[in-house]
């Protein structure tokens, strides 16, 4: 199976390329309830720690934007998919030749949808 050009949108995502390109060479679509969500979802500020106790924040941005911007960086990640109600689902793959997943406030997983999901 090929992977799926995938679009991402969800900014405060570790994985999230500012070209809205999905870094993750593999993401994972859940059912929650009756949506899709990325359950691939990690927060870019995990690493956000107080200093001194002045209620400023240090965040560590995992992301190197020389790693992503390189050759070597894949932009079509392989989708697992477990929506087993959605029409591009086969055998736990999504068959879409290209999917968007959204949720620009996302703090959790819950809070991404996969704009693609289209219910049988």
């Amino acid at each position: 199976m090929e992977n799926t050009s995938t679009t991402c949108k969800v900014k405060s995502c570790i994985f999230h390329h500012h070209d809205n390109l999905c870094a993750a060479g593999e993401i994972q679509v859940e059912n929650n309830s009756d949506v899709a969500i990325c359950d691939t979802f990690y927060p870019r500020n995990v690493n956000r720690q107080s200093i001194s106790g002045r209620g400023v924040q240090a965040g560590t941005d995992l992301r190197d934007p020389v790693i992503y911007e390189s050759s070597d960086s894949n932009f079509t990640p392989y989708v697992v998919c477990n929506v087993n109600d959605c029409i591009y689902w086969e055998d736990d793959v999504c068959t879409a030749e290209e999917i968007t997943i959204d949720g620009p406030q996302a703090s959790i997983s819950d809070d991404t949808r996969c704009g693609t999901y289209e219910p049988l």
